[in-house]
């Protein structure tokens, strides 16, 4: 993966390597995320810089948190008075200014209003407490 990432851009400029938009289609979906995991909890991390609390969606299914984020627009007036620019290169474009959707498969069943989610500083936490485990007594039955 960070080798696609790597290639992608060649040189200096706006020339991109020439599978680039191949590998964003593979790739778009991919955004870094870390899973940390204890005895009591599970944490994950995601780096979401520019996205708001408001348009970050944090749903659970089974054993699957789901983060969806949408990306803010700009407004007429940021672009309007902003003096014109060349961009050289803008990977942030490609990698943080794009509809978010990514799914993380944990190993046990989530409960709802166990999770926790907080953004802070363009990074997402979210922090749910594993379930505690389950036993059945064996009984002893004579014929």
């Amino acid at each position: 993966m960070p080798e696609a990432y790597s290639q992608m851009h060649c040189g200096t400029g706006t020339h991109f390597h020439p599978h680039f938009e191949q590998i964003m289609r593979h790739y778009g979906q991919f955004m870094p995320y870390d899973l940390e995991e204890n005895d009591a909890e599970y944490k994950i991390v995601m780096p979401l810089p520019g996205f708001s609390a408001d348009a970050i969606d944090v749903s659970i299914s089974g054993r699957n948190i789901t983060v969806e984020a949408t990306p803010p627009e700009k407004s007429e007036e940021e672009t309007k008075d902003s003096p014109p620019s060349k961009k050289v290169v803008s990977m942030g474009d490609y990698i943080w200014n794009r509809p978010i959707k990514v799914e993380i498969p944990v190993d046990e069943e989530i409960e709802e209003d166990k999770v926790r989610a907080q953004l802070k500083n363009g990074l997402l936490t979210v922090k749910f407490q594993k379930q505690p485990k389950k036993s059945v007594k064996v009984e002893v039955k004579e014929e």
